[in-house]
């Protein structure tokens, strides 16, 4: 598979990575909204209030990025492209990271691994994009 999409994380176009990512958080909002109950059993835990308040609370911010995203994958190469790439990277990451601290606590079942492996894939295809142009300089205005 030498020089596939897969192998080579460059060959996935930023306007590729954008909008697949734009639908996986579409649909994982949409979730958390209408299907949080698919979560709690994902994840290996109870259903709660205080569960479900902050499930619709990340709904909206899984909404908010996938409409950047969706915004966001005609932009040609710049600094902001660049910075967009980096913070879904960032925040990835950290949820890969944060989810590994519950999965070891066991305060969360290993269904989470999905999530982790779907983290870490959407990491990958933007990490070649938060390194771009990132030498560019931020506008004046």
């Amino acid at each position: 598979m030498q020089g596939s999409a897969l192998s080579n994380p460059k060959g996935v176009s930023y306007r590729t990575s954008a909008a697949t990512t734009a639908s996986i958080f579409g649909g994982l909002a949409a979730c958390l909204w209408g299907a949080p109950e698919l979560i709690n059993l994902l994840f290996g835990i109870e259903a709660a209030d205080a569960s479900e308040v902050i499930m619709a609370r990340a709904g909206v911010l899984f909404a908010a990025f996938a409409s950047l995203l969706w915004a966001s994958r005609n932009e040609p190469p710049s600094y902001l492209r660049t910075q967009i790439a980096f913070a879904v990277v960032l925040a990835m990451l950290g949820l890969v990271l944060f989810g590994m601290v519950e999965l070891f606590a066991q305060r969360v079942g290993a269904g989470i691994t999905f999530a982790m492996a779907v983290e870490v894939l959407i990491a990958g295809l933007f990490l070649p994009h938060a390194k771009g142009s990132s030498d560019l300089p931020p506008s004046e205005n």
